[in-house]
């Protein structure tokens, strides 16, 4: 019998199909969706309904992943249970970390939502009575993670798991990492569990945010 090999990995960056190729960004920031983490993947069984059967239509696939994004406006952690054939790949790939303890850390999705960017156009009149066209490219940091502190480990207690002719059905990471953070939605300091997949290295470079440009 010949296994699943599922497309992405834990720890590799994907969006929704149709998250916009644009950038910068025109339209309205609030329609675009987070980069999202893999941290989990599971193939179902080859019992599993994939089609209607009045219609002989697919109406599901036997892939599915387990993604993870920062929501900055409430300060948390969210996933979500997606199919494989609904995500695509983002291409800039970061290496992650090596445990330590209390030791300063990124959320990998971060260091490409700080890239993002927003273009407004506007057009004024000069003295000349003449329309100037004129475009300012704003950061959107929706789905920004504040840099986190690392506060213990543990053995990840969802282990992977295989079928009875040695095909994986679950894959989840070994050990997951306690991570630490300032709240600002709850005012309070929070703390998570991640697989140590999903942290890299944080940089100079990348906290900075675009600045506001005119042209």
């Amino acid at each position: 019998m010949n296994c699943i090999e599922p497309k992405y990995k834990i720890g590799d960056l994907v969006v929704i199909k149709s998250y916009p190729n644009l950038t910068p960004l025109e339209g309205n920031p609030d329609l675009l969706p987070p980069i999202m983490i893999v941290i989990g993947i599971e193939i179902e069984s080859n019992k599993k309904k994939t089609c209607n059967s009045e219609l002989g239509l697919q109406i599901a696939e036997r892939t599915k992943y387990e993604v993870l994004w920062f929501e900055s406006k409430k300060s948390t952690f969210v996933t979500k249970i997606i199919y494989e054939s609904f995500l695509k790949i983002k291409d800039q790939q970061f290496d992650s970390i090596k445990y330590q303890y209390n030791k300063v850390t990124r959320f990998k999705p971060t260091a490409l939502e700080l890239k993002k960017k927003k273009i407004v156009k506007s057009t004024v009149i000069n003295e000349e009575g003449k329309e100037i066209l004129q475009k300012t490219v704003y950061s959107l940091l929706t789905f920004t993670c504040p840099d986190l502190i690392i506060t213990g480990i543990n053995k990840n207690k969802l282990e992977s798991s295989f079928d009875d002719f040695g095909c994986p059905n679950k894959i989840k990471p070994e050990k997951l990492v306690k991570v630490m953070w300032y709240n600002n939605f709850q005012q309070k300091y929070s703390e998570f569990e991640l697989p140590l997949e999903v942290l890299i290295e944080p940089t100079l470079e990348e906290q900075k945010p675009a600045p506001n440009v005119k042209k």
